[in-house]
């Protein structure tokens, strides 16, 4: 293959060294995260409005809402500033976000809702 069709093949941004092992780990986990977020909505909701289909629905269209959002600011940011390391910071402020923000709500709901395990 001639070589300048070889650089017209590779990416223009490529990540080095750790911030390039730690992409995948970081997509695995942000993943994971939105799951059991799902899942514990799912959870947090039954006892009000029950487990049908209807509810699932609105619930995964809520979270793929949300993911479209984020996904779509994202890229805007990576447009803007390709670095990895920004990458890592805002995924550690959301996560942290996120943490907080799932313990408070869950401490207050169990204080309103007294419901047998």
């Amino acid at each position: 293959m001639p070589p300048e069709i070889e650089t017209e093949l590779r990416s223009p941004i490529r990540p080095q060294g750790l911030a390039n092992r730690l992409l995948l780990p970081l997509a695995f986990t942000g993943g994971l995260a939105s799951l059991g977020i799902e899942f514990a909505a799912a959870r947090l909701l039954a006892p009000f409005f029950g487990q049908s289909l209807f509810i699932w629905g609105t619930l995964i269209g809520l979270i793929l809402i949300y993911l479209t959002i984020g996904y779509y600011a994202g890229g805007r940011i990576a447009d803007r500033r390709p670095d990895a390391r920004l990458l890592f910071k805002l995924a550690a402020v959301a996560a942290l976000w996120t943490s907080m923000h799932s313990r408070r709500w869950a401490a207050s709901w169990g204080r309103s809702c007294r419901c047998s395990g």
